[in-house]
């Protein structure tokens, strides 16, 4: 993955050639490493207090928290009703084309000395004001509320407003209706519901280590057992969620996002809670590397990730 494709760019900077040797898990490389099996452990590997215990790590070349991936909930409408009421941009605007829709349809009653088309006058002068107002709101008819300059020129303001208006309205409705709730895992409520229904996980992986530690408090150990499962590999992890036997896998927000990707229907699934506690990433030294290699590798890091070309790989 991405990890690999840095890595090859740091060994090029340092001039470096590299021989590849497959591990199982990110512990696996881990305890290889700190027995000095391997030079380098290169992988989407966080740095977390247990790991550095045991470790050296490069300098970080990224940063990365957990996700959840989950099959999509369908909001009803009243779910979306809501949000859209509860939103400020949407208040703000509905609020603003009625105001501007109101002070356009007030200068052309002044300037037209009140409506006289016939589709626009009503039983009364406040039925017509009325009327011609909620022609500007709406932007139909409105050649017809004057056709002298001055007139036209308060319409076109008027409708170009409205234009404006409408489109940050729409949008904003839009993204409501599409956006995904993140919610963060680290709440216990949250993640308790999400186990009930099971968790597949990267199994020997910091995302089984976190979850594990998290659902110790929450879940009795029978219970973790039966809930927590570890898979290997991309396609068992997104088996398990297709196949409805686990609610949802939990890996790195970039290996969710990369899993999402894969899938066949992933717009039925969304990644849809996420930990905002995100921890840096770095390649793990192997015990027998020496300082000035390890050196040279972090400035490398550095070089690349400020140069933007770390950023260009994991786009």
């Amino acid at each position: 993955g991405s990890a690999v494709d840095i890595w090859h760019m740091v060994a090029d900077k340092i001039g470096f050639s590299t021989r590849v040797i497959p591990i199982a898990t990110p512990n696996d490389a881990v305890r290889e490493a700190a027995a000095g099996e391997i030079d380098v452990a290169v992988s989407c590997l966080n740095m977390t207090p247990q790991r550095l215990e045991q470790v050296a790590f490069t300098a970080p070349y990224t940063e990365d928290g957990l996700a959840l991936l989950t099959a999509r909930k369908e909001h009803s409408f009243l779910d979306i009703f809501s949000n859209l009421v509860n939103n400020r941009i949407i208040r703000e605007m509905t609020v603003m084309l009625f105001l501007t829709a109101l002070i356009g349809t007030f200068l052309l009653w002044i300037l037209s000395r009140r409506f006289d088309h016939k589709d626009i006058v009503g039983r009364n002068s406040l039925h017509t004001f009325f009327k011609g107002w909620m022609m500007l709101v709406i932007g139909s008819g409105i050649y017809k509320m004057g056709t002298a300059p001055p007139s036209m020129s308060v319409v076109a303001v008027s409708n170009f407003v409205r234009t404006v208006l409408m489109a940050i309205f729409v949008g904003t409705t839009t993204t409501l209706v599409m956006k995904t709730e993140q919610i963060s895992i680290s709440n216990q409520e949250v993640l308790r519901t999400a186990l009930r229904d099971g968790i597949g996980v990267d199994g020997g992986t910091i995302s089984q280590t976190w979850l594990e530690l998290q659902a110790d408090g929450l879940l009795p150990i029978d219970e973790q057992l039966r809930l927590i499962q570890p898979l290997k590999g991309d396609q068992q992890m997104i088996n398990a969620l297709e196949s409805g036997k686990l609610g949802s896998i939990m890996a790195d927000s970039s290996r969710i996002a990369y899993l999402h990707s894969l899938m066949p229907k992933g717009n039925n699934y969304e990644q849809s809670k996420e930990n905002f506690n995100v921890t840096p990433q770095g390649f793990i030294l192997g015990s027998r590397l020496d300082a000035d290699t390890a050196k040279k590798i972090d400035v490398a890091i550095a070089a690349l990730r400020f140069d933007g070309m770390i950023e260009e790989v994991l786009a």
